[in-house]
């Protein structure tokens, strides 16, 4: 696979560079092609993405156009609704030979798409997966990534029926943060949903989401009392057991992100 993958690669990087195009692909539509790499900060969990287009034009030497993306919701827009197979995951070695060939493309070269410096949410689907971020790529709902049961799992979790966006209120409960927040039976599904795949990307993806993440979710309950039981670590503390107060009746309440632990 690697080797048919690295001659597909080559095949397209020949053709930017020499504008010439095979009868046997299809290249009417652009391709994209996405990096991702581990953040240079320590703190910074959230890989770095990298996003090349490719357009072939219409003219007499079928010329291309390069642009290139860093910016998270610039990617995340990008690939919305694009087909899976139009989608080309690469290492940074092939990155940076696509990024080189376009640079030697005469005609149109490499275009920087500027970033949106004032868009500070992070836009991030897990290498491998259509639904699992925040947000999702897929071109509709049996559009999995290749991880197919990691990826059920986040779009069961996407298409939550109850969530409170960032900013927005449910009765008194309001929503301060800069995510949306999910009821907490979606949270629990998918908590479960993600331990029974047991894989390593399931487990990886529910230890970001649950542990590194820590988003809260919202429940109806009886009003809360305090913590009875606390989960710390790295300096951060979170509830993982309540006590509560049975004489009144269930209100709307924010609560703590279960700790994930592998099976």
């Amino acid at each position: 696979m690697d080797v048919l993958y690295g001659l597909f690669i080559l095949h397209l990087t020949n053709a930017i560079t020499n504008r010439r195009i095979s009868s046997n692909y299809d290249y009417e539509e652009p391709y994209f092609f996405l990096h991702f790499s581990q953040s240079g900060n320590r703190y910074v969990s959230l890989p770095v993405t990298r996003l090349v287009k490719v357009q072939w034009l219409a003219n007499d030497d079928l010329t291309n156009r390069c642009e290139i993306s860093e910016d998270p919701d610039q990617v995340h827009n990008s690939l919305k609704g694009i087909p899976h197979e139009r989608v080309k995951r690469v290492s940074e070695r092939q990155m940076e030979g696509i990024i080189n060939s376009c640079n030697q493309s005469p005609q149109l070269p490499i275009e920087t798409l500027p970033s949106a410096p004032q868009k500070i949410k992070p836009v991030f689907i897990w290498p491998g997966t259509r639904w699992c971020g925040t947000g999702n790529v897929s071109s509709g709902l049996d559009d999995l990534g290749w991880y197919r049961e990691e990826d059920k799992c986040c779009r069961e979790h996407d298409l939550c029926g109850d969530i409170i966006q960032a900013g927005g209120t449910k009765d008194e409960l309001v929503n301060d943060s800069k995510y949306t927040r999910l009821l907490c039976s979606c949270d629990d599904r998918f908590w479960h949903c993600l331990r029974e795949v047991n894989s390593i990307t399931s487990n990886a993806i529910g230890d970001f989401y649950f542990n590194l993440f820590q988003n809260q979710c919202f429940r109806m309950e009886h009003p809360i009392i305090q913590c009875v039981a606390w989960h710390s670590k790295l300096l951060k503390k979170r509830c993982q057991e309540y006590e509560f107060d049975y004489t009144k009746p269930k209100i709307w309440q924010w609560f703590d992100a279960k700790v994930y632990t592998k099976l």
